[in-house]
């Protein structure tokens, strides 16, 4: 069997389902090691095998804030994980470093690795990577990829968007739209990202919906929630939970939904961050893997709901023009949800990791055929 290393330089890989997918797309074929990070905001995780863990205490975190050393230990430490790997594992076939501090780590230490672009990073990190070469690039979109990389010539791009790998057997649960219209948002439970409208817009709808906030759990906001909207909460309109899913379970869950809601916040300059305005939130693919239309923001990363003809854009949302989306898309609602279904199945996250692995592995041999 081939060995495949991915090296992941932040805290939450349970919660990146693009590693998590990458993973259950390469174990058929790859002995997978996978070399992480932890702290105390995101702890260790056990669902996932062979993760080597590199901690940070909550303490050792604060004092490298402060120092502003956080990103230079980071790599430092995991410079010296990778070398203990080498040293455990020999070479592998395939090793992924996940945006440009991971594929530094990776293109330092091993010939021919891959670039994950995840998050865009202009970055002292990427200068390098670029200085050093970069073969193989998977990105979400052909606008991030110029943005990223557009100087340089000779990369082999392949797009994956952060999308869920689809079931042939996966059938959306019939919902009888008369008496049941349970709306949802799926990620960051915080402020900023235009709940307080989602939530309102519920005043503008009659008693049939509800609201279901599905995701991470910031305290203060939760206490706001609890205040603010008492009235909501106590007639079952809206409903707060902050179970952690499972990636394999999330479609299954999203199946029995109405609608589904994704909204970016703008505040602190996000406005005029292109990392921020193009890159493609994974909980719009999983609503239409679920077969459930989307009102999103109407920003570049959000364009698949109108290329697909998934839903509705707004910018801004309001409560009014929430409502009216819904209305719109009511309107329409078995064709609205039967592209939904198209579209995941176009963007099935197997489909083009299967393509990107058989490209690599070619090229690969290529390479090897020409020493």
């Amino acid at each position: 069997m081939k060995k495949a290393l991915i090296v992941f330089s932040d805290e939450w890989l349970q919660y990146s389902p693009t590693i998590l997918n990458a993973i259950k797309c390469l174990e058929p074929t790859h002995k997978v090691t996978v070399l992480s990070c932890t702290n105390h905001v995101f702890p260790k995780e056990t669902s996932i095998p062979n993760v080597h863990r590199i901690h940070t205490g909550k303490l050792l975190s604060w004092i490298l804030r402060k120092l502003k050393s956080t990103k230079k230990f980071k790599f430092w430490r995991m410079s010296k994980a990778i070398e203990k790997l080498k040293t455990q594992e020999g070479s592998f076939d395939l090793v992924i470093g996940t945006d440009s501090m991971g594929y530094l780590l990776a293109k330092r230490a091993f010939v021919n690795p891959v670039f994950l672009s995840l998050e865009i990073k202009l970055d002292e990190h990427l200068i390098e990577s670029k200085r050093l070469g970069i073969d193989h690039l998977i990105i979400q979109s052909e606008p991030r990829k110029d943005f990223l990389v557009g100087e340089l010539s000779n990369v082999n791009v392949h797009y994956i968007q952060n999308a869920p790998i689809i079931n042939s057997d996966l059938k959306k649960t019939a919902i009888d739209d008369s008496t049941t219209k349970k709306l949802i948002y799926l990620g960051n439970i915080d402020k900023g990202l235009h709940l307080d409208e989602c939530i309102k817009c519920l005043y503008q709808l009659d008693e049939s919906y509800t609201l279901t906030l599905k995701g991470i759990r910031i305290e203060h906001y939760y206490r706001y929630l609890k205040l603010e909207y008492a009235d909501l909460i106590k007639a079952n309109r809206l409903l707060i939970d902050y179970d952690y899913l499972d990636q394999n379970e999330i479609i299954y869950f999203l199946r029995s939904y109405y609608i589904g809601f994704a909204f970016y916040d703008f505040s602190g300059g996000r406005a005029n961050d292109f990392n921020y305005l193009s890159s493609p939130s994974g909980k719009i693919f999983n609503y239409f893997a679920a077969g459930i239309p989307v009102i999103a923001h109407d920003i570049i990363g959000m364009k698949p709901v109108t290329d697909f003809n998934c839903g509705k854009l707004l910018k801004p949302p309001t409560p009014e023009s929430l409502a009216k989306a819904i209305c719109d898309v009511e309107a329409n609602y078995k064709e609205i949800s039967s592209n939904c279904e198209e579209a995941a199945k176009q963007l099935d996250f197997k489909l083009a990791f299967d393509k990107f692995l058989k490209s690599f592995n070619s090229s690969t041999s290529l390479l090897s055929t020409a020493k």
